[in-house]
Order: structure tokens, then sequence, then C-alpha cells
């Protein structure tokens, strides 16, 4: 096998399993996006609720989430 085949098969193999983790991240992604949507807003709520407290200072926090149009 010389320095061409051999850079080949190796280019063939990294290809192969890019697409391969592609694929199995996207549908494992579709498959938790629900839950990880639902721990994102219990985990904001719970931030809102109780804000951030260091040392007696209260940090209230916002996030936007809608975009408002300039009418």
């Amino acid at each position: 096998m010389n320095w061409l085949e051999s850079f080949l098969d190796g280019a063939m193999a990294g290809i192969g399993m890019w697409l391969t983790m592609t694929i199995l991240g996207a549908l494992s992604f579709f498959a938790l996006k629900k839950f990880i949507t639902k721990w994102a807003a219990k985990t904001w709520s719970d931030i809102k609720q109780e804000a951030i407290k260091l040392n007696g200072l209260t940090i209230e926090g916002r996030l936007k989430t809608k975009k408002s149009k300039n009418k």
C-alpha cells in the first residue's frame, strides 16, 4: 500500500465517522429537544423566582424571548 492509498483510506474513514456523528447528533437532538426545552424553562423560572443572592445583594434578571417590531 502506498501513501496515496493510505491517505484515501483515512479520508474515507474520517468522512464516514463525520457523517455518522452528524446524523446521530441530529437525531438525538430532535429526540431530546422537548426535554431540553422543559429543563431550560424550569431552570430559568427558578432563577427568576429565587433571583441571585450575593451577600444580601439581590440581582434580578430578565430574558427577552420575543422580538418586538418598531412601528
